[in-house]
């Protein structure tokens, strides 16, 4: 009797491992399989197969950090570029967030990869404004999905609104990305609205100078296109020249347009300051100079874009030339809400701790 007893306790035990066993092979095969994914089309027009959760990212190249930060991504990430610490106050998304980046493993520079230490982050993706090519050529290298992002010089451009849904979408934020873009259209059309009664005749003619493009530049570095005006309608004297983004002009130019209105880089202001120390009768010429309408704007072109920059000096711009239209505005309230908005945090004291708020210029003091 005992030895039946002991056979069918033996004979349970077998069974309830054999059912132990099974449950595990059935919850390893649910686990086991392919984790849940879904496929994102790519800015180079890859399908690229990414987890259905992304839990952490790795930013490469110019603007990827910053769309990333745009969206609301900064817990998500993974690690950073060398070329986004120790960063200037002008590229303002890696400034405003150099706390939390400085705990991040280092995985790149200026868009060169390090592969072994991408490997390390172990991201669920990396998102980079590298081409196709070198995104294949690192995804196959590290086995990390790589999702390149559409990237644009300018302000208003769907280009910049396609890149904040993608990222939104690969971080699973598309409602905070489609905020931003909400934001960002809803800035295009108030500046419109501000402006497009002026009659022709009031608009007045303005030019840009001490542009920062491969380095600092004085008086003479100015830009086409330049969207702060555009986005106000204002006549962009460079714009007779044909040409396209920054550049170099002759300062017999600058004299010949003779603009009604001198903004100037605050952070390159040394530059010219000292040239007004040599030639002090050229400056004194300039019609914008004699009607004290010479004013500031601060660099927002710092390894791309930074939009949210571009969109302050926008309303400043709007606020000099335009008084009556923009009367409501008060510039360090707007700039605070710009990058609460788009970064989360106001920005406007730490612009004036670095010497480049928004200002009339004297030039020589």
């Amino acid at each position: 009797m005992k030895m039946k007893k002991r056979l069918g306790q033996a004979v349970l035990g077998v069974l309830l491992a054999v059912m132990l066993l099974a449950g595990c092979s059935g919850g390893n095969a649910g686990t086991g399989d392919a984790e849940a994914t879904r496929e994102i089309t790519d800015a180079a027009g890859r399908v690229v197969t990414i987890p259905s959760e992304v839990k952490k990212v790795a930013p490469l190249g110019v603007g990827a950090l910053r769309y990333i930060l745009y969206d609301g991504g900064v817990n998500q990430l993974a690690g950073v570029e060398q070329n986004d610490l120790d960063v200037p106050v002008t590229k303002a998304a890696s400034y405003a967030y150099q706390e939390e980046l400085k705990k991040l493993p280092v995985i790149g520079d200026s868009g060169t990869p390090y592969e072994e230490e991408l490997m390390k982050a172990a991201p669920d993706v990396i998102i980079t404004s590298n081409d196709g090519k070198a995104a294949d050529d690192l995804q196959n290298k590290t086995g990390i999905p790589v999702v390149t992002m559409p990237i644009t010089d300018k302000v208003f451009d769907d280009e910049i609104y396609n890149a904040l849904n993608l990222v939104g979408d690969v971080l699973g934020k598309q409602e905070r990305s489609q905020e931003v873009v909400d934001y960002m259209k809803s800035v295009a059309e108030e500046l419109k609205s501000r402006t497009e009664n002026i009659p022709k005749d009031k608009i007045p003619t303005a030019y840009c100078g001490a542009v920062s493009f491969k380095g600092a530049h004085g008086i003479e570095g100015t830009e086409a296109g330049y969207p702060p005006f555009s986005a106000l309608g204002i006549t962009n004297v460079a714009d007779e020249t044909g040409k396209k983004g920054a550049f170099d002009v002759d300062l017999e130019q600058i004299l010949k347009w003779n603009s009604d209105y001198l903004f100037l880089d605050a952070g390159n202001l040394k530059l010219v300051n000292d040239d007004y120390a040599v030639r002090p009768d050229f400056y004194n010429e300039l019609k914008a100079v004699q009607d004290k309408k010479v004013y500031s704007q601060v660099a927002y072109r710092f390894n791309g874009t930074n939009t949210e920059l571009a969109l302050a000096n926008a309303y400043y711009v709007g606020t000099v030339v335009y008084p009556e239209a923009f009367a409501d505005v008060d510039i360090t309230k707007k700039t605070d809400e710009i990058t609460e908005k788009m970064l989360g945090v106001p920005y406007s004291q730490k612009l004036k701790d670095a010497g480049l708020n928004f200002r009339q210029i004297t030039l020589g003091e």
